[in-house]
């Protein structure tokens, strides 16, 4: 399963569904907010590929809620999609583009998600070496006895007169 996210218009973004060829066998249509949960409405079309696809055009700004139908009354979600809940599939909210620049909103969460991925294994691998010099350093040189100070008297106050 795939979703293409598409900032193509100022006054909307283009969304693509994609299922694989034969998965699940059958018609299969996507219905959502953007279509009043109407089964049918967007049914998915086969390409030369094999994959079967659909595109609908969708305002900025607002999550889009979705789910599948199978043409044997299955309804199913899209793991790619952004957030799964108990009603099915969703794609948050895309902002609208700044003026003049168009902007490709699958390219740039595709972009984003390598950084954080890069910046989650440096910070793990900087969490590493502390742990692996002493680990390095306890094994070179043998470890010293603790000493203990003897314990203290009690001091006892002075008879009064």
């Amino acid at each position: 399963m795939s979703l293409r996210v598409e900032s193509t218009a100022h006054d909307h973004l283009t969304v693509t569904f994609v299922l694989p060829a034969g998965d699940p066998p059958g018609a299969v249509s996507v219905v959502g907010s953007f279509n009043d949960w109407t089964p049918g409405a967007h049914t998915l079309m086969r390409d030369d590929s094999g994959l079967r696809s659909v595109t609908v055009q969708l305002p900025y700004g607002r999550a889009v809620h979705f789910r599948y139908l199978a043409a044997d009354g299955v309804w199913f979600d899209d793991p790619d999609a952004d957030e799964i809940t108990e009603s099915g599939s969703v794609l948050h909210a895309v902002a609208a583009p700044a003026a003049g620049v168009p902007a490709k909103a699958e390219a740039a969460k595709k972009a984003r998600a390598p950084r954080k991925a890069a910046a989650t294994k440096t910070a793990a691998k900087a969490a590493e070496k502390p742990a692996k010099s002493a680990a390095k350093s306890a094994a070179k040189s043998p470890a010293k006895p603790a000493t203990k100070s003897p314990p203290r008297k009690a001091r006892s106050k002075p008879p009064e007169s």
